[in-house]
């Protein structure tokens, strides 16, 4: 071997050793030194945690009194206010898969907390466990070249670093931590609602779930879709900002004469039989707040959350005054002032027009416009001539696998509302009399020029 191949292979020898001494071997052993010290921790260890942050805010939560251990939690300052269980749960999560690197001793650190970061945390976190014992974990400043984190347990002289996305995931405050939707229920425990609002108050039941009743007067269908809408709207009141005793200060928040009041009444057994919520716009434009009955605070919120729970009766109740479905229809046969009669036959493949060859574009939109009529509202007194001479009578016959039944639709006299120009309209002879829009009554009218197939004219030889 000449001199030039030794040199060269002394040179290799040499790169690995130092990569070994300096390199992999202290990797090794930061990663052997590595420890998750509160691995075995678990929620329903801990009897009450608390962090402090940089600018000193700070907050300590306990279990919820009857809550089993690590299922609920509650703000030791201020009992009952609701806590997001996930997030606390989140935290020692976090703490538990938290890797310290080191240690780092005294004598490698100098001793000088300043320099760490650990004489002004960044952020202490606090743990008493059920035994007593108690654990803090300071954390210091950042290492932007290794993206870590110092941090030092108590009690102890050594310091360790920490992964910047652990150090993240703890770094909560009070707002983090306390549940942003505080009034929660199941649609499906709903036994009534009563609404007030500038609308009047009305009163919805729940007699079987899915099934809903609107007493106005007499039970009237409600709006499946509209009341259980509005019971998510209720849960969807989100907290843009908490204030802590501000049951005490109601006039401040408008609160005293609130602009929306709903009381949730649920079914028998559960921990809360009545829940009452409170909303309203504060006095000089200062927001708008809500709160709920047994609530610590008041919580702002944005105006959107409120606007969707003004509603009036005609809101709740059920307003298609037809049950039934374009695709269901097997037969509709017209009549009344407002045009010649009309058949519509359903065949194989698309409808007939009075036994003419129909376009299914047309008959299809038509027939949709009838099935989505709508009452505007329901009105109090109907005069004795509101159908004598009835402007349209829609003869409606379901496809046989639909059982085959036969409805009436009438629409009778013309009279002026609020929304713009009405008609009188109902279902069978003994049904509800409603108020339908005028434009949405002609819409209906069947008229066979426009629902015929139009027969395609001879182009002319171009010579």
């Amino acid at each position: 071997m000449n001199f030039r191949k030794t040199l060269l292979l002394a040179g290799v020898l040499v790169a690995a050793v130092l990569y070994l001494t300096k390199v992999a071997e202290p990797r090794r052993q930061a990663e052997a030194s590595k420890d998750k010290l509160f691995n075995s921790l678990e929620s329903g260890q801990v009897s009450r945690l608390s962090e402090t942050l940089k600018d000193g805010t700070s907050f300590a939560v306990v279990p919820a009194v009857g809550a089993p251990g690590g299922a609920g939690w509650e703000l030791a300052e201020l009992p009952a206010a609701k806590i997001d269980s996930g997030t606390i749960a989140a935290l020692i999560s976090a703490l538990k898969g938290l890797a310290f690197e080191g240690p780092i001793s005294q004598k490698e650190s100098g001793g000088d907390l300043a320099t760490f970061g650990l004489d002004k945390p960044a952020l202490i976190m606090t743990l008493t466990l059920g035994d007593g014992v108690q654990k803090e974990v300071m954390f210091g400043k950042k290492s932007e070249y290794l993206n870590k984190r110092f941090a030092q347990l108590s009690g102890a002289q050594e310091l360790f670093l920490v992964d910047e996305t652990g150090f993240q995931s703890l770094n909560k405050g009070r707002f983090d931590i306390r549940l942003k939707n505080p009034i929660r229920f199941n649609t499906a425990d709903v036994r009534e609602i009563a609404l007030e609002s500038s609308l009047g108050t009305i009163v919805v039941t729940q007699p079987a779930v899915g099934e809903w009743k609107v007493i106005d007067g007499d039970p009237r269908n409600g709006s499946k879709q509209d009341i259980e809408l509005l019971l998510s709207n209720v849960r969807s009141l989100s907290v843009e900002e908490f204030v802590d005793g501000g049951q005490d200060r109601l006039p401040e928040f408008g609160l005293d004469k609130p602009t929306v009041t709903v009381a949730i009444k649920l079914r028998d057994g559960l921990k809360e039989s009545v829940i009452r919520a409170f909303v309203a716009e504060a006095p000089n434009g200062k927001g708008h707040f809500f709160t709920y009955e047994g609530a610590p605070s008041v919580f702002k919120v944005s105006p959107e959350k409120v606007i969707p729970l003004r509603k009036g009766v005609i809101d709740l109740r059920e307003r298609q005054l037809l049950k039934i479905e374009a695709k269901d229809m097997e037969k509709v046969v017209s009549g009344g002032t407002a045009g010649t009669p009309v058949e519509i036959q359903a065949t194989a493949m698309d409808w007939t027009v009075n036994g003419k060859m129909s376009d299914p574009v047309f008959v299809e939109e038509l027939l949709t416009n009838i099935s989505k009529l709508t009452a505007v509202d329901f009105p109090k007194v109907v005069p004795e001539d509101a159908f004598r001479e009835p402007f349209l009578v829609l003869t409606i016959t379901k496809k046989k696998g639909l059982g085959g039944e036969t409805m009436v639709l009438s629409v009778g006299k013309e009279t002026s509302t609020p929304q713009g120009a009405a008609r009188y309209a109902r279902v069978g002879d003994s049904g509800e009399v409603a108020l339908i829009r005028d434009v949405e009554a002609k819409r209906s009218i069947p008229h066979e020029e426009v629902l015929v197939q139009r027969s395609t004219p001879t182009p002319r030889n171009v010579q």
